[in-house]
């Protein structure tokens, strides 16, 4: 599965890159105005070839960010938000919730990768950020190893974050929740505690996390710090 990653974020451009595999034809871009409505399925934005670089309307009509950087081995993509706003994508000012499905050569579209967190403009003009998350933790049984499996909610960050701050919020079926901070990495599980407040705070020093629930599905709130930088 692909897991693009944000190059530059400025006002009225978003520009990603996705690593080429050699099995790849193309990639499909999409993008949501929600956690759950991007792990449902995002709205289809464009497909790109694999090795080229796609440039939104509004972008192929400027010379905004066009430079002759190299990109061996990447598959890129400018985006405008405000060429594709509507009731399920959100324009340039808000976060955006980005998916990435690889097409292989007999135009088969595979499983779209982990969501990307795109904050709005500006938000790394300071040194540390935080950055809220709500969602539901979809209900996927766990692993013999303890491994995230297949169907857990899998988030990345656009920069590297500090720590993560989880809260279970499954007032309704009081369900425990289990995070993983890495796809090799086990499972934490984070139970509801109706006395107390049923925060989690994890160090944490990656860009990806799993989340599901256990028995039903869950609602959570996630913080994290996120630190500038490259990633």
């Amino acid at each position: 599965m692909a897991t693009p990653f944000i190059v530059d974020r400025y006002p009225g451009i978003i520009e990603m890159a996705v690593t080429s595999r050699p099995s790849v034809a193309s990639y499909r871009f999409g993008a949501s105005n929600t956690l759950n409505a991007a792990f449902a399925g995002v709205t289809t934005l464009f497909d790109v070839l694999k090795g080229r670089s796609f440039r939104s309307p509004t972008l192929v009509a400027s010379a905004l960010n066009r430079c002759a950087d190299s990109r061996k081995g990447q598959t890129r993509a400018s985006v405008d938000l405000a060429d594709y706003a509507s009731a399920t994508v959100p324009g340039d000012a808000a976060v955006s919730f980005f998916r990435v499905s690889e097409i292989n050569y007999a135009g088969t579209v595979l499983n779209a990768g982990p969501i990307l967190v795109v904050p709005p403009p500006y938000f790394n003009t300071s040194p540390y950020r935080s950055l809220p998350l709500t969602g539901t933790a979809p209900n996927v049984a766990g692993t013999a190893t303890g491994l995230p499996p297949l169907g857990a909610m899998a988030i990345s960050f656009p920069v590297h974050g500090d720590d993560l701050t989880f809260y279970n919020d499954d007032s309704v079926n009081q369900g425990s929740l289990f995070v993983s901070l890495g796809a090799g990495q086990q499972e934490i599980e984070i139970p509801y505690n109706v006395n107390i407040s049923p925060a989690l705070v994890l160090p944490f020093a990656g860009t990806v996390v799993y989340i599901r629930s256990g028995g039903a599905t869950g609602a959570f709130r996630l913080i994290t710090t996120l630190v500038s930088g490259l990633r």
